[in-house]
């Protein structure tokens, strides 16, 4: 299990998609993440298998701001389940590769100063003598989240949270 923070640093709303939460965003949108990951420790986990995403918010007060008023937030658990472990996942083998999922279509915005976790569940047999993944390297190589902002609602921003270059390319694009 890998749990990833992104905490709005800015002064606006982070909108995941475009009609949950007060004020809504002017047309269609829904959010992404894509997740590139591997075997941390080849040759061992090659049966690596990316099995669930569980994404939380806490609770958030009701925040006024240059966008308007946001209402109070309840606090927000959602189970995005990927595939069943050894039936229908892809391993991970030798290779790399990205898993990408929309954002749940019920999640909220993430308001300023708050964070939102998503906990990565990863499955593999651990049978095989190497009973956990190492803590260093990650198995995720990359994480890179799609979001609007109320000021520019029209334009798709980028949030990467692993494997950022030294000079990013945050928020036009995931490094």
């Amino acid at each position: 299990t890998i749990t990833l923070t992104l905490t709005n640093t800015g002064s606006e709303p982070i909108k995941f998609n475009s009609a949950v939460t007060a004020p809504v965003l002017l047309g269609i949108f829904r959010g992404q993440v894509a997740i590139t990951w591997h075997s941390p420790d080849l040759p061992n986990h090659t049966d690596l298998q990316l099995t669930d995403l569980v994404w939380n918010i806490n609770a958030q007060t009701s925040q006024s701001g240059t966008w308007g008023t946001s209402p109070a937030i309840p606090a927000y658990s959602f189970t995005d389940s990927i595939c069943a472990y050894g039936i229908n996942c892809t391993a991970a083998g030798v290779g790399t590769l990205t898993t990408t999922r929309d954002v749940p279509v019920t999640m909220p915005d993430l308001l300023p100063g708050n964070s939102l976790t998503v906990r990565l569940s990863f499955k593999f047999d651990s049978r095989s003598g190497r009973p956990s993944l190492p803590a260093n390297p990650s198995a995720i190589t990359k994480t890179c989240f799609s979001y609007r902002i109320l000021s520019e609602p029209t334009v798709t921003k980028k949030c990467n949270l692993v494997g950022q270059a030294a000079t990013t390319a945050n928020p036009v694009n995931c490094d």
